[in-house]
């Protein structure tokens, strides 16, 4: 028999394990810069994560489990013969069109080697959109990394069809005219981005991805502490956007940017993000961004491979 119920904190280890059996080889860096193969047991917290997020370790699977539970998202469990075999995460937004009241698919997880793992996904699905069902807009949505292959394929059979799409774009940061206000900005409740959007960096939802890089929980794992994020307040003209920024890896004098606003990206706004990136010392931005914003990046902006699509199914 396979049942669906919420997931308890006891759970977390049996969570994890479905992450990391999907995990075909860990390893880590050496001091000679070189790379070598290991036991998950041999690696530190950092380096479990840096395979796959807090999922990876049992140590950052429980907190973040707590914090589903305590009403962040949504996070629900497959069972069969008091066997954990599935797990959905999931997160509610509030955002313009096109994507509305949604609920966010993060993870739909089966163990790699279940040969039913379909049907369980289907029953994680189905529970889902029983959340959603509540929500005005009735839509579910999953974020992809391209149109064709199995996953895109899983969900079109289940009535998921393409709605948004993004691409990543690096540009020089520079001095621009206009006057504008930067200052630190500490509240991290969701709440205050409801019905706001996310004209830069929206790779999942506007909310998912709150929790994942505006909440600084997981700062307290040294290595990432050390990532240099800042979180801002930009206002210009009157219009005000959250930041949340961070050197890219391995080439610190660009900036990563996510950010939140009520309203769509104008040219007084980007104007000022790179005006402030170049006062800050660095010599360029990368932004996520769908296909309106990008008409405002201008013809020094240049486009990488990186992309995703967001997909809907209204339930």
């Amino acid at each position: 028999m396979l049942s669906v119920r919420q997931a308890i904190l006891d759970d977390s280890a049996a969570i994890s394990a479905l992450f990391r059996a999907r995990i075909p080889v860990w390893q880590r860096l050496t001091a000679e810069g070189g790379v070598e193969t290991v036991n998950h047991e041999h690696l530190t917290v950092y380096e479990r994560w840096t395979h796959g997020g807090p999922w990876m370790s049992l140590e950052t699977a429980a907190i973040a489990l707590a914090r589903l539970l305590h009403g962040v998202g949504l996070a629900v469990v497959a069972e069969r013969d008091g066997e954990i075999v599935g797990y959905l995460e999931a997160y509610p937004g509030y955002e313009p069109a096109p994507f509305g009241a949604h609920l966010h698919l993060a993870h739909v997880i089966t163990h790699p080697d279940d040969a039913d793992a379909d049907s369980v996904a289907d029953s994680l699905l189905r529970r889902a959109s029983e959340v959603a069902a509540h929500l005005p807009d009735k839509r579910l949505t999953v974020s992809l990394a391209a149109d064709m292959g199995d996953d895109a394929q899983f969900y079109r059979e289940r009535g998921f069809a393409p709605l948004s799409s993004v691409r990543r774009y690096v540009m020089p940061a520079k001095t621009g005219q206009g006057f504008y206000q930067v200052g630190e900005h500490t509240s991290s409740g969701v709440g205050q981005i409801e019905g706001w959007q996310m004209p830069a960096g929206r790779i999942e939802s506007a909310s998912m991805l709150w929790e994942s890089v505006w909440v600084s929980i997981w700062e307290v794992i040294p290595q990432l502490s050390e990532r240099g994020i800042q979180r801002v307040k930009l206002v210009a003209s009157g219009q005000e956007m959250l930041l949340c920024v961070q050197p890219v890896p391995h080439d610190p004098r660009t900036l990563d940017i996510w950010a939140w606003s009520a309203r769509p990206m104008t040219g007084v706004l980007l104007t000022a993000v790179r005006d402030w990136a170049h006062r800050q010392k660095y010599r360029a931005v990368r932004m996520v961004v769908d296909e309106t914003t990008a008409k405002l990046l201008g013809a020094d902006a240049e486009g990488d491979p990186f992309s995703r699509s967001i997909w809907a199914r209204r339930v």
